[in-house]
């Protein structure tokens, strides 16, 4: 049995809300909550096969069926989930399919309609500031011609490109991009 355990913020080294720390602060912060979580995971009966000290404070382990329940009680636990791939269907790019009665051929591809969020928030303006925004997707289109990709500080946890291979992570980030600002 694969699961995930996310334990709560006892014994988690935080950083300041400011900001203000270094990429090596912030490295070693993740990396002390990583040995942390290890311990956690070994202290449980369970042997951590990832830990988790960034965005997720816990570890992925394999497990014999009734380990589970000790874990879950453990009160250093916040939640356990099981651990599962999934795959995405394939998505048919290339414009809108459908076809107009008494239309031959394929509807041309609808003007682009700009979103309440982008206007609400300045969006149409171009952005000149340092932030960056950080999505945990299936992908994000690199190439597409609205975004302002930082490819070099993209990652792929599946072994493959940071680029969208299921057609829709590029409207995922941008949806996080305005909730963001």
């Amino acid at each position: 049995m694969n699961i995930i355990v996310v334990l709560n913020d006892k014994g988690r080294r935080n950083l300041s809300s400011n900001g203000q720390e270094t990429a090596a602060e912030k490295k070693a912060a993740a990396e002390e909550n990583k040995a942390a979580a290890a311990a956690a995971a070994a202290s449980m009966g369970a042997v951590a096969t990832f830990t988790y000290g960034a965005a997720l404070y816990g570890f992925a382990a394999s497990i014999p069926p009734g380990l589970r329940k000790k874990i879950e009680e453990d009160p250093r636990v916040e939640f356990v989930e099981d651990d599962a791939t999934i795959q995405l269907d394939p998505i048919e790019m290339g414009g809108d399919r459908r076809r107009l009665p008494g239309k031959p051929g394929p509807v041309s591809q609808p003007d682009q309609e700009i979103p309440w969020g982008i206007t609400r928030v300045n969006g149409g303006k171009t952005y000149e500031g340092g932030g960056k925004a950080w999505v945990i997707d299936t992908g994000i289109d690199l190439d597409h011609p609205d975004l302002n990709v930082d490819s070099n500080s993209s990652a792929s946890f599946t072994g493959t490109s940071a680029d969208d291979e299921n057609g829709h992570g590029m409207l995922d980030l941008l949806d996080v991009l305005f909730m963001l600002m």
